[in-house]
């Protein structure tokens, strides 16, 4: 007697792929394999996943929008029937393409960019005195696994510039000034899953500010400009809150740099699925 299929080859669609312990984007990835590896697939999905068996021994579940079946295959895989895998005395239906959820992946596995918004208390020695004021920066950040580093890193990268110099120095020098602030920060994260809506995290880094100020003095009929540069290479701590809105995600976090001076800030990022 011919035996019926019970398994068939499936060949990865995409670019390191998650496997999951149970057929839910939110369980717990068990492992990753990489875009035109084949293995061993359910004859049919369990609702938007496929049982996959990725070594002798392991089996897990992958997205049907990740997999793509090639042919049949003759092997018992041993999973449960309602994966569409293991003895059966009908021959089973083709399988069909279900619609992929909203969520490819768990949140905390998700990437994300967008714009960011930070109130920084910023603080220099400047004029005879140390100085401190509360600027806005506006930037776009980077979040998430495989951004910076292939894998399950969390990293998170963050460009910002503030477009006006501190007013300290107008009121001290009674003239206007103009200038920027650029400052750059990567760091390495640590998430925190509370439910399938937001986490928490932490992390720390490398950061580096960069300042530009044009400044005038008056002394007596004369006015003397100049040019303010400073530049400060520190680390940077953060702690935040991540929650999910579709296929968004709004984020925010208490900053602490550390650099030639100690300074605070609050930082909000709206960021977007890619």
């Amino acid at each position: 007697m011919q035996k019926v299929p019970t398994s068939q080859r499936g060949m990865v669609t995409g670019d390191d792929v998650q496997i999951y312990k149970d057929s839910d984007f939110d369980s717990q990835v068990i492992g990753q394999v990489k875009k035109g590896q084949t293995f061993e697939i359910s004859l049919t999905p369990n609702g938007p996943f496929y049982r996959i068996r990725i070594k002798p021994g392991v089996l897990g579940w992958i997205s049907d929008a990740d997999i793509q079946p090639v042919a049949a295959g003759n092997s018992r895989m041993g999973a449960k029937p309602d994966g569409g895998v293991g003895p059966s005395g009908k021959v089973a239906r083709r399988p069909t393409k279900q619609k992929p959820p909203t969520h490819q992946k768990p949140f905390a596995a998700q990437r994300f960019r967008g714009p960011a918004i930070e109130a920084l208390n910023w603080v220099e020695d400047t004029m005879g005195a140390t100085r401190t004021e509360t600027l806005t920066f506006f930037g776009i950040n980077w979040s998430g696994n495989n951004t910076m580093f292939s894998g399950e890193m969390f990293t998170d990268a963050n460009l910002s510039v503030a477009v006006a110099p501190p007013k300290y120095y107008q009121q001290a020098t009674g003239n206007s000034a103009s200038g920027w602030i650029f400052k750059m920060n990567f760091m390495f994260q640590t998430v925190l899953p509370q439910s399938r809506s937001y986490y928490l995290y932490y992390g720390f880094g490398p950061s580096f500010t960069y300042s530009h100020f044009n400044v005038s003095l008056t002394e007596g009929t004369k006015t003397l400009a100049y040019a303010a540069e400073d530049m400060s290479i520190g680390a940077l701590f953060d702690l935040g809150i991540a929650f999910r809105v579709g296929m968004t995600s709004p984020r925010i976090a208490i900053k602490y740099y550390w650099e030639k001076k100690q300074m605070t800030s609050l930082n909000f990022i709206w960021g977007w699925e890619f």
